[in-house]
């Protein structure tokens, strides 16, 4: 995903975000040095939201692989983050928006193995998308009626599907990533 890919929001936090940045641009165009990072899930020291929920998942045995599928991802470190804002705040161009990840995606298999390494913990199972995809239909299903369910449709697809951003204008721009 480019900087300039439509946005759409799939839920109230996301729609936040595109308001926020909508309302930067805004103050950009009336005089103010605006330049606009978006990061995406960040890892490193005090790690907290879907990353912390993705290790608690982890944690508790309650993760699994789906099939054999290399889904790719697109994840940040926190010493990347840091370098990227300090580095846009320097250099960015005014009123620019700038995808903020590492260098390359990573196989989302790869990145929780190592996480469940990293916590002492067996890796995740993999488990047949024939045999999830009816559990999270059922699931989506008794959601509906208010109790916390493990797995539904919405959060089966996005176990599916890839999602990179592309950071080369943040390259061109002229970032080094930290080792």
């Amino acid at each position: 995903v480019r900087e300039d890919a439509p946005q759409a929001a799939e839920n109230l936090y996301a729609q936040t975000k595109i308001d926020i940045e909508r309302l930067a641009h805004e103050f950009s165009e009336r005089g103010l040095d605006v330049v606009i990072g978006r990061p995406c899930l960040t890892y490193g020291p005090n790690a907290r939201f879907n990353l912390l929920r993705l290790m608690q998942a982890i944690q508790s045995g309650c993760y699994f692989h789906v099939g054999h599928l290399k889904v790719e991802r697109s994840f940040c470190s926190a010493y990347s983050a840091a370098a990227a804002f300090v580095f846009l705040a320097e250099k960015g161009t005014k009123g620019e928006a700038y995808n903020i990840a590492d260098r390359r995606p990573s196989i989302l298999e790869d990145f929780c193995n190592d996480l469940a390494d990293r916590l002492r913990r067996p890796r995740p199972r993999r488990i047949p998308y024939a045999l999830l995809w009816p559990a999270a239909a059922g699931f989506s299903a008794l959601a509906t009626l208010g109790p916390k369910v493990p797995i539904t449709l919405s959060s089966l697809r996005k176990l599916l599907e890839s999602f990179s951003l592309n950071v080369e204008k943040l390259a061109c721009a002229g970032f080094a990533w930290p080792d």
